[in-house]
């Protein structure tokens, strides 16, 4: 029964991010017209940030977990602003540049975490 209940409460968590993963990917999609692509690589900095804090720093879990959402937020933000700028550009390659900056996120957190 434990064992239940761990994975009900893992299973609500894992959902909960990906609905509002898949909500931020709808609410982009209808602002700008275009698939934003760079969702999981903000999601993955956030993450990154938050373990950093925790695990190397020493921070509380809360200043952590707080500072974790203003960098993403601001990395979000900055790239929906871009993506509004390049409202006028074809959408095949505004999507294809948000993709490029997922990767190059990725590339930069796989950089930061430490060997496994």
């Amino acid at each position: 029964m434990a064992l239940f209940v761990s994975a009900l409460i893992i299973g609500v968590f894992l959902g909960t991010i990906y609905g509002l993963m898949a909500f931020g990917m709808v609410a982009s999609y209808r602002i700008s017209k275009v698939v934003n692509l760079g969702q999981a690589g903000v999601a993955a900095l956030g993450a990154t940030v938050y373990y950093w804090m925790t695990a190397q720093w020493g921070a509380p879990v809360i200043v952590s977990l707080i500072a974790a959402i203003l960098v993403a937020a601001l990395v979000g933000g900055f790239m929906g602003w871009v993506n509004l700028l390049m409202a006028d550009w074809p959408k095949g390659f505004v999507m294809i540049f948000t993709l490029c900056v997922t990767l190059l996120l990725f590339a930069y957190v796989d950089h930061i975490l430490p060997p496994t």
